[in-house]
């Protein structure tokens, strides 16, 4: 490098780049490690293999992409609809093969057989052996033995993909990606039959290939969602609505409005069924990390050292991407109790309605593999508006989100047949004192609607017939509360108070 820095037209650099180049277009091959002989006969055969001065030669290998075969040579005279033929012809493709080719084009960008193995937990032969053996193939069928070869022999590979060199700390040291008519043929196809993951049976049917069988899951529709909660179908019909156009909702409200309650609910609706397998809940605190949610080393099983692991949340990204016609619903409850923007790191930009896709792809800084949110995952969060030690939320992450207000029910008609049928004079006069509490809440300039109570303290069961029932909800869960709210105005605590407990006297 220093040599051709100082006298570019007598001495060429054998940088990674130059060295590759050559190869491909002169066949000349430095040796490793080189000595000044072996460097003096490549200049000579590099001279005698072209008229292009040093610098030229230099310019053109920078220029390049990197990718191998280069734009000059890469063309194979294979168009996409030969490729469908191909794809389709059980004599030529196996199920593998097409295992192997959804797994690829999840990862247009590139991924080397390593991160591949790491990603689907499969052997690293498995992907390099599926796109050579299906490759030597089709070079077979349309005698293609005449395209470009790095290394003086057929690399049958290049057929199907592009491939260059990764540099450190990246897993593998070959990536691949497929041609562009490969791609093209691929996403005519219907792909979602082929598990990327080993943990999903390989078998076309699509009874078998369900993660959970739908004869084993309740079904879950409209009808169930608005008997359980105490929404209407107008906020049922919008809570859908901005969750597919936003892919990620935030239900805020005062505490005890059914905020967890309805987003699992909601997830069910959508899926059609009650089922836990494309659901996953996590709770967010104060000690909430990167490394637990993306990405964080931990200590192996012999101590000796330690190891990556993908966090929560990318591992159920990967469900998501292996089954892309189900959606997939990630709940966060307390989302704001986290330092949010750390949590999330890099990932704040691919949860983006905009930036989903494997064409919006990150590179995760621990692991240095590429990642992305498919466009069937949804993230749900809950967020208590009447908790004054947090921040509502970081404004980086408030932009990419949607909020829905969940309201106290108490006026709901539904609701209040609920309680009469409960039989419960006590109760009924303790919901009716809580309505006229909630009016001076969101009266009051320091509180507002944000600290009303919500309908939930009054929904839980009371199976044994317990007459001190609603004593007990304004003893130990609304009078502390109130004494939370106005803990600077005794007199106000002291008369809230009061009005309480003579309604259920």
């Amino acid at each position: 490098m220093g040599l051709f820095w100082m006298r570019p037209n007598t001495f060429l650099s054998l940088d990674s780049n130059t060295k590759q180049y050559i190869d491909m277009e002169f066949q000349v091959r430095p040796v490793s490690p080189i000595d000044g002989k072996g460097y003096f006969d490549v200049l000579h055969k590099v001279k005698e293999s072209t008229m292009e001065s040093f610098p030229e030669i230099s310019l053109k290998a920078w220029n390049r992409d990197g990718w191998f075969p280069d734009e000059e040579h890469r063309n194979t005279g294979l168009t996409a609809t030969e490729w469908e033929s191909v794809l389709a012809n059980p004599d030529l493709t196996t199920t593998n093969n097409l295992i192997t080719l959804a797994s690829l084009v999840e990862h247009p960008q590139g991924m080397t057989c390593v991160e591949l193995a790491d990603l689907y937990k499969r052997e690293p032969n498995f992907y390099s052996s599926n796109v050579s053996t299906l490759s030597e193939k089709v070079a077979k069928k349309f005698g293609l033995a005449d395209v470009d070869q790095q290394s003086g022999t057929f690399e049958y590979w290049t057929v199907m993909c592009l491939g260059r060199k990764v540099k450190k700390p990246r897993s593998g040291n070959y990536e691949w990606k497929l041609r562009s008519e490969v791609i093209e043929a691929l996403n005519s196809m219907d792909l979602s039959r082929y598990p990327l993951y080993t943990d999903k049976p390989e078998t076309s049917a699509e009874s078998e290939s369900s993660p959970i069988s739908k004869a084993e899951v309740e079904p879950y529709g409209d009808k169930d969602f608005l008997d359980d909660v105490f929404l209407t179908s107008s906020d049922l019909d919008e809570l859908k609505e901005l969750l597919e156009r936003k892919k990620n909702v935030i239900l805020q409200g005062a505490p005890g409005t059914g905020k967890t309650f309805t987003a699992k609910r909601l997830a069910w609706d959508i899926l059609g069924h009650k089922d836990g397998g494309h659901i996953e809940f996590v709770q967010f605190h104060q000690n909430t990390s990167y490394d637990e949610f993306v990405y964080g080393y931990r200590p192996t099983e012999d101590g000796k050292g330690f190891e990556k692991v993908p966090g929560v949340f990318v591992q159920f990204v990967r469900k998501a991407i292996a089954h892309p016609d189900e959606p997939y619903f990630f709940i966060i409850d307390e989302i704001n109790r986290a330092n949010i923007s750390k949590v999330f790191g890099e990932l704040l930009m691919t949860i983006e309605a905009d930036h989903r896709g494997p064409d919006e792809s990150v590179t995760l800084t621990v692991s240095q593999e590429p990642f992305y949110v498919p466009q069937n995952l949804y993230i749900i969060g809950m967020m208590n508006t009447a908790d004054r030690g947090l921040a509502l939320i970081d404004y980086a992450l408030r932009r990419r989100f949607t909020f829905f207000t969940m309201k106290p029910a108490l006026k709901n008609k539904k609701f209040t047949d609920l309680i009469e049928g409960r039989h419960d004079s006590k109760l009924s006069a303790l919901v009716k004192a809580v309505g006229k509490l909630n009016d001076k809440i969101a009266g009051d300039e320091t509180l507002g609607e944000g600290f009303c109570i919500g309908h939930s303290y009054f929904c839980q069961n009371n199976d044994d017939n317990d007459p001190n029932f609603a004593s007990s909800i304004v003893s130990y869960e609304l009078i502390p509360l109130i004494q939370e709210y106005w803990f600077d105005n005794p007199k106000k605590v002291k008369e809230e108070c009061d009005a309480l407990t003579n309604s259920v006297k």
